[in-house]
């Protein structure tokens, strides 16, 4: 689903507030504008929102609201942003210190392969990182997931070994 023009548009003033190349960076006009792109399913402007929230840029500190843009980009195929949500499940294992936390565990491989699949940098070392802390059961099950995603998403990707 590719994002109207009018998006990219202002994904890409957002990128210039954000970055302040020609002036120091306005983080809550660089929010304004990517919430425009991103509510027109734009990807890169979802996470870039997501990322505004995550770090409390120009927008209150919310990680649901983090979470929610984050995640409607990975859902659409961004690597950048599976792999940041992969790592925000598995943070959520490590901050428990709980071993009965399978679902976090297999969404974040999930997550984490399906950034690998697209070649996105440290991914795939992530996924087999990940894979020692998890049952084959779970892997088995998050490369379901994960196969499942590609189907239904018809991406040309392949999932790593």
């Amino acid at each position: 689903m590719g994002a109207p023009d009018g998006a990219e548009e202002q994904f890409r003033l957002g990128q210039k507030f954000a970055g302040g190349r020609d002036a120091a960076p306005d983080f809550a006009a660089a929010a304004r504008c990517y919430r425009e792109a991103a509510e027109q399913s734009h990807a890169r402007a979802q996470f870039s929102l997501g990322m505004l929230y995550a770090e409390g840029l120009g927008v209150p500190r919310d990680d649901a609201q983090a979470i929610l843009w984050i995640g409607k980009s990975a859902e659409q195929g961004n690597p950048e942003a599976q792999f940041n949500l992969g790592m925000r499940h598995y943070r959520t294992v490590v901050r428990s210190r709980s071993e009965d936390m399978p679902e976090s565990r297999i969404e974040a491989y999930k997550w984490s392969c399906l950034a690998a699949a697209q070649g996105f940098p440290d991914s795939e070392a992530t996924c087999n990182r990940m894979t020692l802390a998890m049952s084959r059961s779970e892997v088995s099950v998050g490369n379901q997931r994960a196969a499942a995603f590609l189907e239904e998403h018809a991406a040309p990707a392949t999932l790593p070994a």
